[in-house]
């Protein structure tokens, strides 16, 4: 009986791999699938790109198809058991904008990825990632990064360097201690959130963050114990969740945040002195 259990639990998987390879085999025999790229300025055939949705279905694997990817503009993987996604595979979707692989079982994602240099959404969430590629600095079109719900202990170093266009930074749920100095770069971001971490500072000159509308560290509990003034000075802030922490004191920068609409700072010992230690 458990014999034939597994057997069936193959098939069912063998049969879902084929389908998605069938899936996209039938792309390059589109008639959409013509080059996209063409050079051919006597062929006035309108471009057009592929949305392949290929999530709830129990894949474990992907295969490797010779066709072209480029035709891809949207590709939806998530909530699969996927575990790893090939280098050549991602660096052939060369077209691609968003990319879902939320909900499967990845470790680290393909240095490849770097590649995409038209990609705007990227969702990991979910998954068993420790760190990303430093590579994801060349998808320099990026508007949203969601790693949540991951194992990160750090993220790359000159990460807001060259994602100028990032709009959407996501990466509650993880292990983070820091946040790069380089975050503060990120001029374009109206969202940053880092709830549910182990983050023990943030980093100085928030000021330079001239767009961001929410902010949320969270739940960072006995490790956030202070905030940089600099906060204060977030002009377009419209968010502010601290709640959680081991806050005791906060800046008086903070009266200057005029659109400030809502200040959460609940969980915290504001105000509360230190017990004095006993002789």
């Amino acid at each position: 009986m458990i014999c034939e259990e597994a057997y069936q639990y193959q098939q069912l998987h063998a049969q879902n791999d084929h389908m998605m390879t069938m899936m996209m085999m039938d792309l390059s025999q589109s008639p959409l699938s013509s080059p996209i790229l063409s050079n051919n300025t006597d062929n006035n055939e309108e471009e057009r790109l592929e949305d392949v949705n290929l999530s709830c279905m129990a894949l474990q694997s992907l295969p490797n198809p010779s066709l072209n990817l480029g035709i891809i503009c949207k590709l939806d993987l998530s909530n699969n058991h996927i575990k790893k996604i090939p280098e050549s595979l991602t660096a052939r979707l060369l077209n691609l904008v968003a990319l879902d692989i939320h909900s499967n079982q990845i470790k680290a994602l393909p240095n490849s990825i770097g590649c995409l240099s038209k990609l705007k959404i990227l969702n990991v969430s979910g998954n068993f990632l420790v760190y990303l590629p430093k590579t994801i600095q060349n998808c320099r079109s990026l508007e949203e990064l969601n790693a949540n719900f991951n194992e990160l202990i750090r993220l790359p170093d000159s990460i807001g360097l060259e994602l100028t266009n990032l709009r959407k930074l996501c990466v509650n749920s993880n292990k983070l201690i820091t946040l790069p100095t380089s975050i503060t770069y990120l001029t374009s971001l109206r969202v940053l959130d880092a709830r549910l971490n182990c983050l023990m500072i943030l980093p100085e000159d928030l000021e330079n963050l001239i767009n961001l509308e929410i902010l949320n560290v969270s739940q960072n509990f006995q490790y956030l114990t202070t905030l940089p003034s600099s906060i204060g000075l977030l002009m377009n802030l419209l968010e502010l969740d601290i709640s959680y922490n081991k806050i005791t004191v906060l800046p008086e920068s903070i009266g200057c945040m005029r659109r400030l609409k809502k200040l959460s700072a609940e969980g915290n010992p504001i105000g509360v002195s230190e017990p004095e230690d006993e002789w």
